[in-house]
C-alpha cells in the first residue's frame, strides 16, 4: 500500500451512545477547519462491504463469533482498499462511524472471540492505515439499552442481553484506558445532552488535530 497523507478518525461506542447522531456535526466542524472530509461507516461504506454487512446482519446469532469476525474483516478489506487507502492518499480526512475496534468490543469482549486474532487481522488488513484517533462515546450499558429500545435500527448485535452489553461497555473502557492496539483514544461522556456531547467531540477533534500537527513538526 502507498504511504498515507490524510487523517483517519473513528467514532466508537455501544449502540445508543449517540455516535451516529454526532457524525454529521463532526464532519461539518472539520470542514470548517479546512479539511476535505469523507464520512463513512463500518461495516459498509463501499458496495461489496455493504453486501457483506447485510449478510452478517441477516445471519445474526446463526453463526459463531469467530465466523462474525471473519466476515467483518472481509468487509473491512474491501473498505480499506476501495475507500480508506485511496482517500488518505489524496490527503482527505476519513471520518467513520465504527471501525475494527467495534469487532474487538462486540465479538472479542462481548462474545469471547480471540482478541489476538482480531488484532492480527487488523494489523494485516489496515497496515499503516490505522486511526489517528478514536473518539469513544462512553455510556453505561443500562442507559444504552434503554435508548436502543426506543430507537432500534435493526442491528442484531445491539439486541443482546444486559450481561453481554456490560462486557462490551467494559471492553470499550478497557481498550480506551490501555490505548489498545497502539491507538490514541479520546473519551466523551455520552450520558449528557446532545449539545454537551457535541462540545466534547469538538474538543477531542481539536486534540487529535493538534497531536497530528505536532507529529509533523
Amino acid at each position: 500500500m502507498a504511504e498515507r497523507e490524510g487523517l483517519f478518525i473513528a467514532l466508537e461506542g455501544v449502540g445508543g451512545s449517540g455516535k451516529s447522531t454526532q457524525i454529521d456535526g463532526a464532519k461539518e466542524y472539520l470542514e470548517s477547519r479546512g479539511f476535505e472530509v469523507v464520512a463513512t461507516r463500518e461495516p459498509g461504506g463501499v458496495p461489496e462491504a455493504e453486501r457483506i454487512r447485510k449478510l452478517i446482519f441477516s445471519l445474526g446469532d446463526e453463526i459463531s463469533p469467530d465466523h462474525q469476525v471473519a466476515l467483518f474483516f472481509a468487509a473491512r478489506m474491501f473498505w480499506v482498499e476501495d475507500l480508506l487507502a485511496p482517500e488518505l492518499k489524496e490527503g482527505k480526512l476519513v471520518l467513520t462511524d465504527r471501525t475494527y475496534t467495534s469487532t474487538a468490543a462486540y465479538q472479542g469482549f462481548g462474545r469471547g472471540a480471540d482478541m489476538g486474532v482480531i488484532k492480527n487481522l487488523a494489523d494485516y488488513i489496515l497496515r499503516e492505515h490505522k486511526p489517528d484517533g478514536i473518539i469513544l462515546f462512553d455510556l453505561d450499558a443500562k442507559v444504552a439499552m434503554e435508548r436502543r429500545t426506543n430507537n432500534n435500527d435493526g442491528d442484531p448485535f445491539d439486541e443482546a442481553e444486559k450481561e453481554e452489553w456490560d462486557k462490551i461497555v467494559k471492553g470499550y473502557r478497557q481498550m480506551a484506558w490501555e490505548d489498545w492496539g497502539g491507538l490514541r483514544w479520546y473519551v466523551v461522556d455520552a450520558s449528557q445532552p446532545i449539545e454537551g456531547v457535541a462540545k466534547e467531540v469538538k474538543g477531542c477533534l481539536n486534540m487529535i488535530l493538534e497531536s497530528k500537527k505536532n507529529e509533523n513538526i
